[in-house]
């Protein structure tokens, strides 16, 4: 999928796993120093998701009916898709 101006990145946020230094109550110190200190399991992507051009912002990322554009949240009425000229009612 692609944003309105036609950018195909998105900023996002993951959780991810993985290993660390902690104290003897549990609490973070720092990265392990290892090589598996890499993130090795993460969950998907979730929003807001923002656009790494023209900075618009989506709660999800879910594609205009007839092309592969991301619809805007708050899709203004009248907004014509920039992909296949489907316009929001």
């Amino acid at each position: 999928m692609k944003c309105i101006c036609g950018n195909k990145e998105f900023h996002a946020h993951q959780k991810c796993r993985l290993d660390i230094i902690c104290d003897g109550s549990g609490n973070w110190l720092k990265d392990s120093p290892n090589d598996k200190s890499a993130c090795y399991d993460a969950e998907d992507p979730y929003g807001p998701f923002t656009c790494t051009k023209c900075k618009i912002e989506y709660e999800e990322l879910v594609k205009c009916p007839d092309c592969d554009v991301v619809i805007p949240n708050k899709t203004k009425i009248g907004l014509t898709c920039k992909g296949c000229g489907h316009i929001f009612i």
